[in-house]
């Protein structure tokens, strides 16, 4: 099921729990009652620059070249396999939408978390809980790896972030990838940023 909503009946507003896949912390997030739109861009900047560490200060350094500095050149490779494992994820789940995580060092992604699409709207909306999300980013720390990035499936649309997609993209240090089935099988992989959306063109590395 989906988390439970808080009302405060004081000023009539609603707040959902989410959780921040880089830390595994929670934070409310504000919801319009009459649009069910998140308030994120302000709330949610302010929750990061209070209490979020920056990510260089997370992420360990390799060979004289931090993660993040990666990151923000916006290059990301990724294995054959992890993408044959995200088309597969895709094809059991369709015709809901798929989800879940990706990590690796090093600016490679070589790890997937699979996830549970528990949306209400499974087919064309997806929602992780707070649950699994604490799991993956357990096993993720764990194994002293990053989060590097979110994926999901578009069943029947194209590879490109909807409005949904858009207004759920809470983490701009992630990539995210989208993978479509029809009419074609198609991987592409995005920057989102204050509403903003910039393709990245990774490339696939055979393991």
């Amino acid at each position: 099921m989906p988390l439970p909503r808080i009302h405060n009946a004081a000023n009539n507003s609603v707040a959902i729990p989410a959780v921040n896949l880089m830390t595994g912390f929670i934070v409310f997030l504000r919801l319009d009652p009459k649009t069910d739109i998140i308030h994120h861009k302000t709330e949610l900047e302010a929750l990061r620059s209070q209490f979020l560490p920056r990510v260089h200060d997370r992420i360990p350094c390799h060979e004289g070249i931090r993660e993040a500095d990666r990151l923000s050149a916006r290059f990301v490779q990724i294995t054959d396999a992890i993408v044959a494992a995200i088309e597969e994820h895709a094809r059991r789940e369709h015709p809901a939408e798929c989800c879940g995580l990706l990590s690796g060092s090093n600016g490679l992604i070589t790890d997937i978390h699979q996830l549970r699409n528990d949306a209400d709207k499974p087919e064309t909306r997806y929602f992780a809980t707070p649950e699994e999300l604490f799991a993956a980013m357990r096993r993720i720390r764990e194994s002293g790896q990053a989060l590097l990035g979110v994926y999901h499936s578009h069943p029947r649309t194209a590879a490109y972030p909807s409005a949904s997609d858009v207004e759920m993209a809470f983490y701009p240090e992630a990539f995210y990838f989208i993978i479509s089935l029809e009419p074609s099988v198609e991987l592409r992989a995005f920057k989102i940023e204050d509403s903003a959306i910039d393709e990245v063109h990774f490339s696939m590395v055979r393991e």
